[in-house]
């Protein structure tokens, strides 16, 4: 019979091999014979893990930890199973213990930095991160968790030297090129044509990837072409779940045509609460498909035979843009979830409207755009919404301007214009509220800034995150007027502060992100509150802060009910909408198909069947006007 330190080389082998349940079976054995060896324990906590087994994974280390309480390997191998099994608090204790042991071990200090950013301590993450790339200059993970950290709190000229740091090292480093793209949306100083270079670097160094699905075969695309069969819609998403794409998204999927369209939801985040079910329910057929690497990904898609794949996340967390290169689905569309293109050449369509795009778009997008007359958007506001207040002015005798968008949204320029919007209306007040303001760095730097254009701190109000939705909702009865950020407006913002009746004012700029204010006000009736130069903003907002009854008037005149009857809530289909997109995708199935021709009788059936089902394809537009995919 094979001795303890035998069956534990025999573990290693496998392990090294890739064996892991032949090396768990030599592990069990090995701690039966020795059950107070501490390298076995460890071993046996790691394979566990590496078998789905994490809870006994996380005992058997424990045990380990008893017998050898300063083995920095069995430290790290806690934090890492309590880091992967989303225990962030306690995986940050682990890894401390492992810096502690060894103040020097640049990846441990990483990993404590991961964890404490994960645990919404980004500025502990960010002093810890700083440490870790002192130590080691090129850890290029560390930087780039550094980067994204700055971004947060609203440092976004840092961030952004961080990301290219990393890429002039590794100019293939999908991470930092997918942030970066992110990133380069914030500020107002950069070049349309180098934030479209910074995309298609992204797209290209994607499509130098090897292929990560098998070729195309029989019956990957589809094999009916029955003029009378259901076009299959795909939906692409990390966030079927309390987001703020949700709102928009729901919408993709009421009032269908169930006879026309058969739709498959594709959930590819983490996160699964009441609003997923909502999804669930809505959908013919839904597929949580996170654990599911980029090619058994396509290869779900390609067996679900989708005609028109629509992913909704483009350059933002959990997304699968990585998996698109090797284009799973005849058509694919990017809509609603990043406004900038993805880069990628094989994304087919990216849905806007003529008023987020002006035509010079075009040349900096690698999709063709497909611009809808109305407001791209569909709103679903919640059901458990409070009640529209007054405007506080009334009681408080001074107006309130504020803000809810993300901290990282208001940069310099954007509050230099505010501090001037207050010196403009010497009483009025200003609240912003973020997440970010919980952190004492982040909030000590916009704290810097009303210093920096005079405005005395008790004029301002920054409030940290609200977890209710409730509760958030209700706090715009504190606001008379709300303000969009710029070069990157709000949306889901912009949409909560007009249902709770408080008007928002925008100013436009040149691309999508600086433009959605624009479409969104315009949608509702308001197109005189988007702006088109600051010097005109301020105007606009002192004019209407000294005339309380427009400012009551637009209150009560564009709150409930009569907002869901514009276009916002429940937008009318229209003809040039109806015609324009389904004929194009038409022509892309018609080429897609092609490729594999099936009976020219056939095909030709199929083509202008999709061709004559005009309203129905104007679902991949998520404005689906009043029967979202007909």
């Amino acid at each position: 019979m094979p001795t303890a330190d035998e069956l534990m080389q025999s573990a290693v082998a496998s392990m090294q091999a890739g064996q892991f349940g032949p090396a768990l079976e030599h592990l069990n054995q090995a701690a039966s014979l020795a059950p107070n060896n501490a390298d076995i324990l460890r071993m046996l906590g790691e394979c566990r893990f590496r078998t789905g087994q994490p809870g006994p994974g996380l005992e058997a280390l424990q045990a380990s930890l008893r017998l050898d309480p300063k083995n920095t390997r069995t430290w790290f191998s806690v934090g890492a199973i309590l880091a992967l099994t989303n225990r962030s608090a306690q995986a940050a204790e682990a890894f401390a213990k492992v810096v502690e042991l060894e103040p020097g071990n640049a990846v441990a200090i990483a990993c404590l930095a991961k964890a404490q950013q994960t645990n919404k301590q980004v500025d502990e993450a960010i002093k810890t991160y700083q440490r870790a790339i002192e130590l080691q200059p090129d850890h290029l993970e560390a930087r780039t968790d550094l980067a994204n950290c700055y971004l947060h709190v609203g440092r976004i000229d840092d961030a952004i030297a961080e990301f290219q740091r990393v890429i002039a090292k590794k100019p293939d480093h999908l991470a930092a090129l997918d942030c970066l793209c992110t990133a380069m949306n914030y500020p107002d100083s950069l070049d349309p044509a180098e934030v479209f270079a910074a995309h298609k670097a992204f797209g290209d160094a994607v499509m130098a990837l090897p292929s990560n699905t098998l070729p195309s075969v029989p019956g990957t695309l589809p094999t009916d072409f029955s003029p009378d069969r259901p076009l299959r819609i795909g939906y692409l998403s990390a966030d079927f779940y309390e987001h703020s794409v949700a709102y928009f998204a729901r919408a993709l999927l009421t009032d269908r045509d169930a006879a026309n369209f058969l739709t498959y939801c594709y959930h590819t985040g983490a996160a699964l609460d009441s609003v997923t079910d909502q999804f669930r329910e809505l959908t013919d057929n839904w597929r949580h498909v996170r654990t599911l690497n980029d090619a058994q990904l396509a290869a779900k898609i390609r067996a679900d035979r989708i005609d028109i794949l629509v992913e909704l996340t483009g350059h933002t967390q959990h997304s699968r843009l990585h998996m698109l290169r090797d284009k799973p689905a005849p058509v694919v569309v990017t809509y609603l979830g990043y406004p900038n293109t993805t880069g990628l050449p094989t994304i087919d369509y990216r849905v806007v409207d003529e008023l987020t795009d002006t035509p010079e778009s075009d040349q900096y997008h690698t999709e063709k755009l497909v611009r809808l007359p109305g407001c791209f958007l569909c709103y679903t506001p919640r059901k458990d919404a409070p009640a529209v207040a007054p405007p506080p002015s009334i009681d408080t005798g001074h107006i309130t301007f504020g803000s809810f968008n993300a901290t990282k949204k208001i940069t310099p320029r954007v509050m230099a214009l505010w501090c001037r919007l207050l010196r403009e209306v010497p009483t009025a007040r200003l609240v912003l509220k973020g997440e970010a303001f919980s952190s004492p760095v982040s909030l000590a730097h916009y704290e810097a800034m009303l210093a920096e254009h005079q405005i005395d701190r008790s004029r301002v109000d920054l409030l940290g995150r609200i977890a209710s939705k409730a509760d958030h909702l209700d706090a715009y009865r504190l606001l008379d007027i709300g303000l969009d950020p710029f070069p990157y407006n709000g949306t889901t913002t912009t949409c909560e502060a007009l249902w709770m009746g408080v008007p928002v004012l925008s100013l436009a700029g040149a691309n999508h992100a600086s433009r959605v204010g624009l479409s969104l006000l315009t949608a509702v009736g308001m197109p005189e509150l988007a702006l088109h130069d600051e010097d005109a903003f301020v105007r606009a907002a002192a004019d209407l802060a000294s005339d309380p009854e427009r400012l009551q008037s637009l209150r009560l005149l564009h709150a409930r009910p009569r907002r869901r009857l514009t276009p916002l809530r429940r937008p009318r289909l229209h003809a040039k909408a109806r015609d324009r997109l389904p004929l194009d995708v038409a022509r892309r199935v018609r080429q897609a198909l092609t490729r594999r021709p099936p009976p020219h009788q056939t095909l030709t059936r199929y083509c202008r069947s999709i061709e004559s089902r005009t309203p129905s394809v104007v679902y991949t537009s998520r404005v689906a006007r009043e029967r979202f995919s007909v």
